[in-house]
């Protein structure tokens, strides 16, 4: 069964992709502008023909303009990775869903209290959190780092089990170094949720070069 609200918005991505106002697109196809409002408010559906035609000119086939995930992957250039999280996410702030926008110059993971967190250099974003009483601010930004900042009983994703950085850190508590060089350690936040463990007298290195120098 054809999902109209997905469609609505692969037409009206590919036409904005393409650079076409609607009534531009409605030539082009030779219908009404009033066609084109009606396919992108989800009044109608095109029929096969247009369809073709769509096909056509914007280089995909019928049913990636039909299926909502394909196109996403295949027209926006968004990695799977992100459509993935799109059916997983929680919002940190509320714990209502996240959803991922159609907006393909500035995506983003939205949730329905319009808390949204965007996506910077292929990560989730999920913005800086102060933490009372510290020197600093904390950020996480993955979502790996989310899971272990929300690992309590009432989190959904609470028995999903140790991440990796817990099941690294289970094999330090046990060889108990007397050095520990933290590469690439950002703000510090690694060390941070794992100190409580060390209660042996130990140094700790820690060094970071931050990937957007490099660029």
């Amino acid at each position: 069964m054809i999902n109209k609200v997905e469609v609505v918005k692969i037409i009206s991505c590919l036409r904005k992709k393409a650079g076409y106002s609607q009534a531009e697109f409605s030539e082009i196809l030779n219908v009404s502008p009033q066609a084109v409002s009606k396919w992108e408010t989800g009044l109608s559906l095109p029929d096969i023909d247009i369809l073709l035609n769509m096909s056509w000119m914007f280089k995909t086939s019928i049913n990636n303009i039909l299926e909502g995930d394909d196109y996403i992957d295949e027209v926006a250039g968004i990695e799977r990775e992100f459509l993935f999280l799109n059916k997983i996410l929680k919002c940190p702030k509320c714990y209502n869903d996240l959803k991922l926008n159609n907006n393909i110059n500035n995506l983003t993971y939205e949730c329905n209290n319009k808390h949204y967190f965007n996506i910077i250099d292929g990560v989730v974003d999920f913005k800086t959190r102060e933490i009372s009483g510290e020197q600093w601010s904390l950020s996480y930004r993955n979502y790996d780092e989310y899971l272990h900042e929300h690992h309590w009983l009432g989190n959904p994703n609470y028995k999903r089990g140790l991440n990796k950085a817990d099941v690294i850190w289970e094999e330090i508590v046990k060889h108990r170094p007397k050095i520990i060089l933290d590469m690439a350690c950002g703000t510090g936040q690694g060390i941070k949720h794992q100190i409580k463990k060390i209660n042996w007298p130990v140094t700790i290195i820690m060094v970071d070069i931050s990937h957007r120098i490099l660029k």
